[in-house]
């Protein structure tokens, strides 16, 4: 709930047409976020702004290092390349899954690795609180914060691993080719891999509005922090029983899994949302 809140507390104003703009802007929020909002009888613009400002004090100061959701946030993340696009089928896997756990969407050639693992991460519904990186032809491409950092630990004798910034390359310069497949690492710790590969490729028609859009997918979203693919799949082991003990009731509880939760099910109008207010964080940043 906090997250929510502070999900809300981060919207951007930019509204000029305040009642228009602000109906239009509530179709694009996730259900959760409308619940807080319903909660604190939140039902227009003024009343939006009163509830940030009296919210985002509190949780600047809150002690909660990690509550930020926001993938572009945590990092200076450059969305574009300055190129005309055209629009990329692409299709990401979970490797590896005790259940096949897909999604297929179509983005603009010229948004940048980074941002293409932004939306990742919202497709496969993981936080973006951990470390990730690309790792193409055997480059390994990570974000500006990510190789400063790496480079306060390279020593004398390390090997020589070359590796770019993923703020730097369009993913055109990238996916060249139908069927160009590379991957992508989530949480170093976890040790989460996803192929990713380009489908197909069209020119946008004239006047057409560029976006991301969800094709399709299958599979619950991946669970956090849960010990990788053999955490996955003891989680999914006991979603699968019939009868659950108490002790793995228990450990779904810490997970926030409903126990009556359809593991095939992707929910593609949710993941729509979750993209379309990525994309205008984008737009507006």
């Amino acid at each position: 709930k906090e997250k929510n809140i502070y999900y809300l507390c981060s919207i951007k104003i930019t509204m000029k047409n305040t009642d228009k703009e602000f109906k239009e802007m509530c179709k694009k929020l996730p259900k959760e976020i409308i619940d807080i909002m319903k909660e604190n009888n939140i039902n227009s613009l003024a009343e939006l702004l009163e509830f940030i400002e009296k919210n985002s004090a509190e949780l600047e100061n809150s002690e909660n290092e990690e509550i930020d959701i926001f993938d572009t946030k945590q990092y200076n993340t450059n969305f574009f390349i300055n190129e005309t696009p055209i629009e990329y089928h692409l299709r990401v896997k979970l490797n590896n899954s005790p259940i096949s756990i897909w999604r297929e969407v179509k983005v603009p050639s010229n948004i940048t690795l980074e941002f293409l693992a932004c939306i990742i991460n919202k497709l496969m519904g993981w936080t973006g609180y951990h470390m990730h990186q690309f790792v193409i032809n055997g480059i390994f491409y990570k974000n500006t914060e990510l190789l400063a950092a790496d480079a306060d630990f390279i020593l004398p004798f390390s090997p020589e691993i070359q590796k770019r910034d993923s703020n730097h390359y369009a993913i055109s310069e990238i996916f060249t080719e139908r069927g160009k497949r590379i991957k992508y690492e989530y949480d170093f710790g976890d040790g989460w891999e996803h192929d990713i590969w380009l489908k197909g490729m069209r020119q946008y028609e004239a006047n057409e509005e560029i976006s991301l859009k969800v094709v399709k997918g299958q599979g619950m979203n991946t669970i956090e922090d849960c010990g990788g693919v053999w955490g996955l799949y003891n989680i999914i082991n006991i979603l699968s029983k019939k009868r659950k003990t108490a002790d793995e009731k228990d450990l779904l509880k810490w997970y926030d899994i409903d126990l009556k939760i359809d593991i095939e099910y992707f929910n593609q109008e949710l993941a729509q949302k979750y993209l379309d207010q990525l994309w205008n964080e984008a737009l507006f940043s």
